[in-house]
């Protein structure tokens, strides 16, 4: 935005706003940045009303707000717990019901914003209280409508204020870093809120860029410098234009191909047992009337006993006993 139109901008709204844009800001800009100029025209319903005429933003209405004025937070931000909320009573005294015991939500927060010269603003580590207790009594004491009459209705409005806690103490570190960056308040007045707000922020200039990326392409080291600045990632990855790699033959080599295992055949006949069938012509020889001799039939029949008798052991006998038998029994 040309700081001419971001000047008019606020000139606009000047009266009928909430104008937290500084002009002597936007005036002493770099020629590296700019200033860009946003009207908020946040609902009532972003608000939450926090007693004596007090409204604060919710958690999306502080983004905006943030957003719009180039408020960036860093990474010191968090919440802490003071105090126990089981120690939080309902008592009642002098014909009063209040609250006592101890407890708070504590958030802190950090944040920058770009000056005029583009170099970065810190905030403060700017802390945020929210007591439970003190609130509720607040509101005890404030309640118009009765609705805190009871023990019970006041228990009920302690969980919701728990419940709550940990964001409003958040949210309110975070204002509290808008209002050190930006000069907006806190709180705003019920009427406040429903006011357009102006808020500015410094941003690098898209002109200034394009103008530097013209001045660099008017000549062929510049138009180069351009060029490996936008392909280099990709020559990186892939290569010079036309480099083609050898291809990689991927093929497995036979002896890595596993051969696919046979499936049984469930019809087949059974295999015989050979060595059972050769003691078995040991035994016809046995019952037979050719062997005679007591120490070749003890030595028959114990190779036929030998459960670790080999083929090739029976088979010779067998031979022995054919050839000098006259053939098989």
């Amino acid at each position: 935005m040309e700081n001419g139109k971001a000047l008019q901008v606020i000139d606009r709204y000047g009266k009928t706003g909430l104008v937290y844009a500084r002009k002597e800001e936007i005036e002493a800009v770099s020629e590296q940045y700019e200033s860009i100029v946003t009207v908020l025209e946040l609902g009532p319903d972003e608000f939450i009303h926090v007693g004596g005429g007090n409204y604060y933003p919710l958690k999306s209405a502080t983004n905006k707000i943030s957003d719009a004025s180039g408020v960036s937070f860093t990474e010191n931000c968090g919440t802490r717990e003071e105090g126990n909320f089981q120690t939080v009573e309902v008592v009642k005294k002098e014909g009063i019901l209040q609250v006592t015991g101890d407890y708070a939500v504590i958030g802190w927060a950090r944040g920058y914003r770009l000056k005029p010269d583009g170099t970065r603003r810190m905030s403060l580590v700017c802390e945020y209280a929210f007591n439970v207790v003190d609130r509720c009594n607040m509101d005890i004491l404030n309640d118009k409508k009765d609705r805190y009459t009871t023990v019970a209705d006041i228990r009920r409005h302690l969980l919701e204020l728990k419940k709550f806690a940990t964001q409003r103490a958040s949210t309110g570190a975070e204002l509290r870093v808008v209002r050190e960056l930006v000069g907006m308040p806190t709180a705003f007045k019920e009427s406040d809120t429903k006011k357009p707000i102006v808020l500015s922020q410094t941003v690098e200039s898209t002109k200034f860029k394009v103008g530097i990326a013209r001045e660099i392409m008017k000549t062929p080291d510049g138009r180069q410098a351009v060029v490996n600045a936008l392909f280099g990632t990709t020559t990186a990855l892939y290569g010079p234009q036309g480099q083609v790699s050898a291809p990689v033959d991927v093929t497995p080599s036979p002896q890595a191909i596993e051969a696919p295992e046979e499936e049984p055949d469930i019809f087949a006949e059974p295999e015989t047992d050979v060595i059972a069938d050769l003691k078995a012509k040991l035994e016809e020889w046995l019952s037979s009337d050719a062997v005679q001799n007591p120490k070749n039939r003890e030595g028959i029949q114990a190779l036929i006993d030998n459960e670790d008798a080999t083929e090739d052991e029976i088979r010779r006998v067998l031979e022995h006993l054919a050839k000098t038998l006259g053939g098989a029994a």
